[in-house]
Formats: C-alpha cells, structure tokens, sequence
C-alpha cells in the first residue's frame, strides 16, 4: 500500500499503545488511559499521567483503559482517547495539522470479530481518520524483521502483549498458520507479585 506524510500507524494495545507517522521515525509509546470528569466527560489526563492517577482521582473522575483484551470496552472514550492521540501528532509535527484527515494503518488480532472491527471503524472515523486500513498483527510484527523475513520461507511470529500471545507462522506477506492464546504482560507480573509477597511475606 502506497504511503502519505499523512498515514498514521496505531497499535491500540491493551496496556500500552504504539503509534507513529509515515515517513517518521518518532514513535509515540505509552499507556492506554484516560481520565476523564464523569459529570461533563471532560478529559483530565490521558496517558503515562493518567496511569499515575489509579486509586487516587476524586470523587467524579475516572480512569479507565478504553481498550481491553483487544477491544473496545467503550467507543465514546476510546474515541476520546484517539483525538487526543492525534492531537499529540498535530502538535509535534506539521504533517497531522489536520489539513487533511489521516488514512489510519491498524492492527487486529488473529480472533478479531466484526463487531470489533466495526467498533474501531466507527471510532476511527469519529475521531477523525478519513480512511482505516486493517491489518492483521502478526503480520505487523513480522515487517518488523525487514530482509531477514526475505531469506527464509517461513518464520515463526510470538507476540506478547499485556493479555493475549499471538503466535503465527508468516509465509512471505499472510498468515500460515495462527492462534491466539490468554496469557499476556499481566498474567506474569501477577504470578512474580505473588511470588515476591509469598517468599518476602509481603501483604498488600
């Protein structure tokens, strides 16, 4: 697929999310949440900031990951969460002043449903994408690899994310073979934060 300075590439993760223009090599990486007023849906923070506010906003604000599992938990607040992503863009850098609206490169899951596909459409566009190219994720992933996925027929894709591991063998530019598994990031830090609490008798 040909590429404009006004392509935007998301990886909506669970935990974290990953997104980046074309032809820049500035990679915008953090947290997937939002805080928002609850009585005006004004948004509070967004981000790393918002994380920091777990257990801690008062009365009338929330925190929430608008993304979980690879879905959309809530259109309204991912589609905040979005605006003030492509704002981050729109400040940074004169390609996303919005002159245009940006073609947007995202990410699916190997299980990924219409339903989920339609939920990120709606979003997508709400917040001002022009068009939406899906793609599937460890196909992503693999590009990643560059020439070294030229050189063999085959390879075998892991991607770990915070709530599900896809695994898939990626022939030339399509998936072979793949599955989805639920074990992610927070399976492990759960098993390593019990682990530390039953050997260092720490109570929570």
């Amino acid at each position: 697929v040909s590429q404009s300075r006004y392509d935007l590439g998301i990886d909506p993760g669970s935990y974290k999310s990953r997104a980046s223009v074309a032809g820049n090599s500035d990679i915008y990486d953090d947290f997937t949440y939002l805080t928002f007023n609850s009585l005006n849906k004004v948004v509070v923070a967004f981000g790393e900031s918002s994380k920091e506010m777990l257990g801690r906003v008062p009365k009338g604000m929330e925190v929430i990951r608008p993304v979980q599992n690879t879905e959309i938990v809530s259109n309204v607040y991912y589609e905040m969460y979005l605006r003030n992503l492509f704002n981050i863009f729109g400040t940074k850098s004169n390609q996303l002043r919005f002159k245009t609206r940006p073609r947007v490169f995202l990410p699916l899951p190997l299980n990924h449903t219409q339903s989920s596909l339609n939920n990120f459409t709606n979003s997508l566009n709400k917040a001002g994408a022009s068009d939406i190219v899906f793609l599937q994720k460890p196909v992503v992933a693999a590009f990643g690899l560059g020439d070294a996925l030229k050189k063999e027929r085959i390879k075998l894709i892991i991607d770990i994310g915070y709530q599900k591991t896809e695994i898939a063998a990626v022939y030339k530019d399509g998936i072979y073979e793949g599955k989805l598994i639920d074990f992610g990031g927070e399976v492990i830090d759960k098993y390593l934060l019990n682990k530390l609490m039953e050997e260092k008798r720490i109570q929570c």
